[in-house]
């Protein structure tokens, strides 16, 4: 009896060994063997081994190369862990269930060629399923090339990437849906291009429990200031916003209503937001019609709605170069707190824009803003204020884009007006005192005294004002298509600075 169930136990565990020695051997071959038969691709395992039970594969040296008329795809594993919960349906070739798939170690390189797309022919593709309990990757890069331009137009570090219940059914990949499934997501060093001018580019990116930390985010011109100018025959401005820290609370991505991709947030927090503008009026105008707010936000292909951004600690710079001559001139605006309530896409409500901050770094001045998302006239309400502006702080930027000087102090100003895409009307109200004006020559060396005279003429100085010290004007104008919105806002304003230092001063 003894010795019968020590052959028993004898055979079992040399048919145990011989099964963990045989049969990695087997699946490495026939993975090689197979992975040679695929057409338009290459590739190599290195070494095959399972677990004690046999329920878990791992594979190391994987090298695959896919090669098509449209792009290359070359990939690089060190380790690949698959766990399945279904043996026997993938040996009968029924859909396959993993409990886990683990990638560790990765780098994939894309690259998208130039197709000639009448050497394409429609090909019947197979249509398989497969469910995934669980993906995750580790210690990935991605890079992605364009051999027209030459340029790698994507480039990140992905530490960590996982997420839970992939279901790919005849064909197609569910989209996930992060109130349901567990996605975390670790990104380090990306760099991503948007177009022919622009890229993404930020430090690190964390996802957790639908909530996002991004640092160190820019999108931002690929070329400097000096190269852009060379390129380019008419104006395209160069700039980067940053922020330093981008907090995302609550943050779901989901298909609804049949294949709509959205995008949900409770509040976003913008910390320390930076956007540096740079012009250069020796080039062209540009006379592409340009869209407004609301029209760029239908345009989003998914379905945004974002309850509230906050913004903190964050600056405004707008320079520009008028001459080759002329050193370029800045106005900016600093310490700027806002908010963005109810921003969204396709909800027919206000979305409400406010922010406060210093202009120049001494005028606080705030203004509101307020549009429709789905308002295809684009309606919208502009209000704001601002005090104690001494004029001698903006002069350097009046010099060059204006040729002009101005003295005296502006102590309050107050602006409200509405409009749509063909013309905006409201009403403006200053108070200031001792304003004049010094027109100057192209060098901007020497005044005109004689338009400075005849100018200063139709300038009310502020002395004649009503009991309150204010003066009054309208705001009438229509937008130049060709123009952003930013600057029909600007006309706006300046109209109405103009009509009330110009004009009779009273209030309609």
């Amino acid at each position: 009896m003894r010795k019968k169930l020590f052959i028993t136990v004898i055979t079992v565990a040399v048919l145990f060994l011989t099964v963990k020695l045989l049969v990695p051997i087997f699946i490495k071959n026939h993975l090689n063997k197979t992975l040679k038969t695929i057409p338009e691709c290459t590739g190599t395992v290195d070494d095959v081994s399972i677990s004690f039970f046999g329920s878990t594969l791992f594979i190391s040296g994987i090298v695959l190369n896919y090669e098509t008329q449209a792009v290359n795809i070359d990939i690089d594993i060190k380790d690949l862990e698959l766990s399945t919960m279904g043996l026997i349906d993938v040996a009968r070739k029924k859909t396959p269930s993993f409990s886990k798939i683990k990638v560790d170690d990765y780098v994939l390189n894309i690259t998208k060629r130039v197709v000639d797309t009448t050497l394409q022919g429609d090909k019947a593709k197979k249509k398989s399923s497969f469910y995934i309990d669980k993906f995750e990757s580790f210690n990935g890069r991605v890079i992605y090339n364009d051999a027209t331009t030459k340029k790698q137009d994507v480039i990140l570090e992905a530490p960590l990437f996982s997420i839970k219940n992939i279901d790919y059914s005849d064909g197609k990949l569910s989209f996930f849906d992060t109130e349901k499934q567990e996605l975390n997501l670790e990104l380090d060093k990306v760099n991503l291009a948007l177009g022919d001018y622009e890229k993404l580019s930020l430090a690190k990116l964390s996802f957790k429990n639908s909530n996002a930390k991004i640092d160190g985010f820019a999108i931002e011109t690929i070329y400097d200031i000096s190269q852009l100018s060379k390129i380019r025959s008419t104006e395209r401005d160069h700039y980067k916003f940053s922020v330093d820290l981008l907090s995302l609370n609550q943050l779901n991505f989901s298909k609804e209503n049949g294949d709509s991709l959205y995008i949900k947030g409770t509040n976003i927090l913008m910390d320390s937001l930076n956007l540096e503008i740079y012009r250069d009026k020796t080039l062209a105008d540009d006379l592409t019609v340009k869209k407004y707010y609301g029209e760029m936000l239908r345009s989003i292909p998914a379905k945004m709605k974002i309850d509230s951004i906050l913004i903190a600690n964050s600056s405004i710079v707008y320079t520009e170069k008028i001459s080759n001559d002329l050193r370029a001139e800045n106005i900016y605006f600093n310490n700027i707190e806002g908010k963005i309530t109810d921003l969204s896409s396709y909800i027919d409500k206000d979305i409400n824009l406010e922010l406060k901050g210093l202009l120049m770094g001494e005028a606080p001045v705030d203004i509101n803003y307020s549009v429709n998302p789905t308002d295809t006239d684009e309606n919208f309400l502009v209000s704001g204020s601002m005090h104690n502006l001494d004029t001698e702080a903006i002069n350097p930027f009046l010099k060059i884009s204006m040729k002009a000087v101005a003295e005296g102090k502006v102590d309050r100003t107050y602006f409200t007006f509405g409009g749509n895409a063909y013309a905006a009307s409201g009403d403006i109200k200053m108070e200031y005192e001792n304003l004049h004006f010094k027109f100057l020559d192209k060098d901007l060396l020497k005044i005109k005294k004689v338009v400075s005279f005849v100018v200063n003429l139709f300038v009310n100085d502020g002395s004649k004002s009503n009991s309150r010290g204010f003066r009054f004007g309208t705001i009438d104008t229509e937008p130049d298509k060709t123009k952003s919105f930013t600057n029909y806002v600007w006309v706006c304003i300046r109209d109405g600075i103009l009509d009330t230092i110009t004009g009779n001063g009273k209030k309609d």
